[in-house]
């Protein structure tokens, strides 16, 4: 019974929805037709009725101008038919001439009353005399120059300035070769390591800092053994090495 009751009443208010959602529509149809009604009441005599009340456009007119006559030119001027015709006739009688030619006369030229100048006498390289381009060729009498004497020569020879020659030094020779033990970082672990090779009995071996060596890698103290004049000899220290516990040793020229 309960069930039935409950959808009854769902039932309804459905129907209740459906007839108002019915008479909205009826409602918003409604005013839109009274809208459009009046739209077409206030729009309509203007539509049907603007073509005869508006005036009519008058007709553009045209002036009227004088037609110019044939005597008289239609510009103020400009040049007639007749002059026009006289300048060409003018024109027609003048010769023809080539642009490209000289037009003044290729007669002969007027003379002047002066002769013409004679020959240039010859010049031969035995008539220059050899100068001193310091000393004064011209002297006005009266002038300062006239009066200066000349300048005294020097009694006594100079001697020479001696050149300097350059000095060629020769490049400075390897100090000599090391054979590397180890590079460590701290010089604290590098006096450890120099220890240990004194105790395995490489009691040649020393500790030096690496930055004060050019041919060295900067930055290491480096414990190595001995300072070799030779190649050869470096070979024996590495023997000797490798022998002693250092397989990793390796040979390096040390020059700073």
């Amino acid at each position: 019974m309960a069930v039935a009751t409950g959808a009854l009443r769902k039932q309804q208010r459905v129907e209740a929805k459906a007839a108002a959602k019915a008479k909205r529509d009826k409602v918003i149809l409604i005013g839109g037709s009274v809208l459009l009604v009046a739209v077409l009441a206030f729009e309509l005599p203007k539509v049907l009725g603007g073509s005869s009340s508006s005036p009519p456009t008058p007709a553009p007119t045209v002036a009227s101008t004088p037609a110019a006559t044939a005597g008289t030119p239609a510009v103020a001027g400009a040049p007639t038919p007749a002059q026009v015709a006289r300048e060409l006739k003018t024109i027609s009688h003048l010769r023809q001439k080539n642009p490209f030619t000289p037009q003044l006369s290729t007669g002969p030229a007027p003379t002047s009353a002066t002769a013409p100048l004679g020959k240039a006498p010859a010049v031969r390289a035995s008539h220059f005399k050899l100068k001193d381009p310091f000393k004064a060729q011209l002297v006005v009498p009266g002038s300062s120059l006239a009066a200066t004497a000349p300048l005294a020569q020097p009694t006594h020879a100079v001697k020479p300035v001696p050149t300097s020659k350059p000095k060629v030094v020769a490049a400075a020779a390897p100090y000599g070769y090391i054979v590397i033990l180890r590079s460590l970082d701290t010089k604290a672990a590098g006096l450890s390591e120099v220890k240990r090779a004194h105790a395995a009995g490489l009691t040649s071996a020393g500790l030096l800092f690496s930055s004060k060596y050019t041919t060295l890698r900067h930055g290491y103290w480096v414990v190595y053994l001995a300072k070799y004049r030779t190649w050869n000899a470096a070979n024996a220290g590495l023997d000797e090495a490798k022998a002693h516990g250092y397989a990793s040793a390796y040979r390096r020229p040390a020059r700073k």
